[in-house]
């Protein structure tokens, strides 16, 4: 039985434990929004990183958790080696930055890692690990 402590809704802002034979569901028992924290292992499908990249352009990654809620991360380059996550997308529902910045659990390592393979330093958010 898995227990997952704190899973997090950036919708309505609750925080609740899910206890399960499985990953959960990816969807608030309040609300009811899949902006919820990432269910299990979440996997890389596809980037635009290894493009010429110049000041202001827009690179976008596409991953998938356990749950089967895909997540579309955009990047504002700053240049050729830094960038700062623009916007985050769960399946259609968008999430609102917090006002300390974007939590590590919404940066997995699948995502950190696909920026580190193509040269790129994420910025300006307190709790990125790179």
């Amino acid at each position: 039985m898995e227990r997952t402590p704190g899973v997090r809704c950036y919708r309505c802002g609750i925080t609740y434990a899910y206890i399960g034979s499985e990953v959960h569901p990816g969807r608030c028992p309040e609300c009811g929004s899949r902006a919820v924290s990432p269910s299990g292992r979440v996997v890389l499908r596809r980037h635009d990183l290894e493009a010429d990249r110049r000041d202001g352009d827009e690179a976008v990654i596409y991953a998938s958790d356990a749950s089967g809620r895909e997540y579309r991360y955009a990047l504002a380059l700053l240049d050729g080696a830094h960038a700062v996550l623009a916007s985050l997308r769960v399946d259609e529902e968008s999430i609102r930055r917090p006002r300390r910045g974007w939590p590590a659990e919404l940066l997995p390592e699948a995502v950190r890692r696909a920026l580190r393979e193509n040269g790129i330093s994420l910025v300006g958010t307190p709790e990125s690990v790179d």
